[in-house]
């Protein structure tokens, strides 16, 4: 396939593992650093970023799904550049460019499904996040974005998007995408 990732519609489940296992990676570090560097500023961003996904899962419905994808990368883009660290927030907006067409699929699929309440626990799973943040507890703060990544990517795995070797935080990890 030679279209720039950007382009992609549908992304090969290759690709979006590999975006998740990056993210894996990042995110939780990024969090925990971001509940000791975050500013005022930085929390009102992330209390906008919960206030619109609220907002879009009460309005529910798979026409919100791109509007519930910018949201999400909103808010985690503001959780990575509340860490403060420029190369890493550079590295993590490409990232967040290519997640965002796979989370627009997913919440397409989970809001067009019968597990709407998967939604839900992400809204909640989000809110943990920047609590923790907003607490000033690091430790909590990846706790809180592990769990989240471990649940995004169990349903992207139920869905058939994501390998389930791209899951770090299950026993499966040991084989390399598409080989399961």
């Amino acid at each position: 396939m030679n279209i720039a990732l950007g382009q992609a519609k549908v992304w090969p489940m290759d690709v979006l593992s590999q975006v998740m296992e990056i993210r894996q990676l990042l995110d939780p570090p990024a969090a925990a650093i971001a509940a000791v560097r975050r500013t005022d500023r930085d929390m009102a961003r992330l209390k906008r970023c919960i206030d619109e996904l609220e907002s879009v899962e009460r309005a529910g419905g798979p026409e919100k799904a791109d509007l519930g994808a910018y949201w999400n990368v909103a808010l985690h883009g503001t959780i990575v550049a509340a860490a403060r660290n420029a190369l890493l927030s550079r590295m993590y907006e490409t990232l967040l460019d290519m997640t965002k067409t796979g989370i627009s699929a997913m919440r397409m699929d989970v809001l067009d499904s019968s597990r709407p309440e998967k939604t839900t626990e992400t809204l909640e799973q989000h809110r943990t996040i920047v609590a923790a943040i907003a607490r000033g507890d690091s430790g909590e703060a990846r706790r809180a974005s592990e769990v989240h990544l471990q649940r995004t990517i169990e349903v992207l795995v139920d869905m058939g998007r994501v390998a389930s070797a791209s899951n770090f935080f299950t026993a499966e990890a040991g084989t390399a995408p598409g080989e399961d």
